[in-house]
């Protein structure tokens, strides 16, 4: 049985709010979490950090929100490790130069004309250095998963060699190298770190994240978490939380290493 070295904690659905409006119950359970990671950087916790397809920017302000952890978290689903604390970036090894000219092409050539076909329904999300990012509108009258159908069939060959691999959230669908994921992005993380990857937990709230519960020793939800996911969480005996977003990522913490945030 491998002992929890650090946590890795997806942002979109779980430590940050995707519909505006925000329970108590995040609002209180972020400042657990923030607790926790006040007591990590003490080495008093296991490692904390972000897995999650979003960019720089993006990550960096839910790090501040959370306390700014002191170690790596994994960005661009798996493309960089970034350490906001002490201000490093590493990119991944693996991203090859023929996968940053495909994605060079998926963002100039590939993706605009669907967004010019679905102009109220998908926006582009900017900022990423690599991976493309795309989210439905407030308005947008397609599902999540419409989408995904539409973009994979625009980018198939780059499918069939092996250079561009799709995942979708509740939200987004995420583009990224198609030798590098969430889990690769683990891979990496644990090369630098010299840990194995039994000895993380990840915590996440749909299919985007399962290439990060694949590579991990142990998994969890929270309670908002898509059905799909939760039968993920069930069936490997990881933990569900009966508390959504934040509040669940607290509730894991504390169900997992027994340990209230002080």
């Amino acid at each position: 049985m491998f002992s929890i070295k650090g946590f890795l904690i997806d942002r979109d659905g779980v430590l940050t709010i995707t519909d505006g409006v925000i329970p108590w119950k995040h609002d209180l359970g972020r400042r657990q979490v923030y607790k926790y990671v006040k007591m990590s950087n003490q080495d008093r916790f296991p490692k904390i950090g972000i897995c999650t397809g979003r960019e720089y920017g993006s990550v960096e302000s839910t790090l501040f929100d959370i306390g700014l952890p002191n170690w790596w978290s994994i960005i661009e689903s798996g493309v960089f490790l970034f350490n906001r604390y002490t201000k490093q970036l590493l990119e991944n090894p693996a991203l090859t130069k023929e996968a940053k000219e495909a994605f060079q092409e998926i963002s100039q050539r590939r993706i605009p004309p669907i967004l010019a076909q679905y102009p109220n329904d998908l926006f582009f999300y900017p900022g990423n250095q690599i991976c493309v990012a795309i989210e439905l509108t407030e308005s947008s009258q397609i599902t999540i998963e419409q989408a995904s159908q539409m973009i994979e069939e625009q980018v198939k060959d780059l499918i069939q060699a092996q250079l561009v691999t799709i995942h979708h959230s509740s939200i987004a669908v995420d583009l990224s190298p198609a030798n590098i994921d969430k889990a690769s992005g683990v891979k990496f993380l644990c090369e630098v770190e010299g840990i194995e990857a039994e000895e993380l937990f990840g915590i996440g709230d749909s299919p985007g994240d399962f290439p990060m519960f694949n590579a991990v020793g142990q998994i969890g939800c929270p309670a908002n978490a898509t059905s799909k996911c939760k039968e993920v969480v069930a069936q490997k005996g990881g933990v569900i939380s009966n508390k959504p977003y934040a509040a669940g990522v607290a509730d894991i913490l504390h169900q997992v290493t027994g340990v209230r945030p002080a």
